[in-house]
């Protein structure tokens, strides 16, 4: 193809640069467009991230305390030294010819009387 000469090429005056601003102005607005529309994807998607993290915390913490349950249980079922700490503790209950002794605690004087000293 023959290159141009300086006769052939056509100024086209006002219109090509308006042409071209056309042109900038769509891709501009191209832009800002897939920029409003991330945006709020990407907040979203935070969000999302931040929620799941603390299910996860969460469902952690639920499962350790499964496992402490499991064990409690466990133990309730086959060892006997858990079975008389409990009977012990939560029933009152001893074994024969043994003697229980149960302290209290002094009661806490509210309105003592302290002296000022003058």
């Amino acid at each position: 193809m023959p290159a141009l000469s300086e006769s052939m090429k056509v100024n086209l005056g006002i219109w090509q640069q308006l042409t071209r601003l056309i042109i900038g102005g769509i891709v501009v607005a191209l832009v800002v467009g897939v920029g409003y529309w991330y945006v709020p994807l990407r907040q979203q998607n935070q969000r999302l991230r931040e929620d799941n993290y603390r299910l996860k915390l969460e469902v952690q913490k639920l499962e350790d305390s499964v496992r402490e349950r499991e064990k409690y249980v466990n133990d309730l079922k086959n060892d006997p030294r858990t079975i008389e700490r409990m009977a012990r503790s939560k029933l009152g209950l001893s074994r024969t010819g043994e003697t229980v002794f149960y302290f209290e605690t002094a009661p806490v004087r509210t309105n003592a009387f302290v002296p000022v000293l003058r």
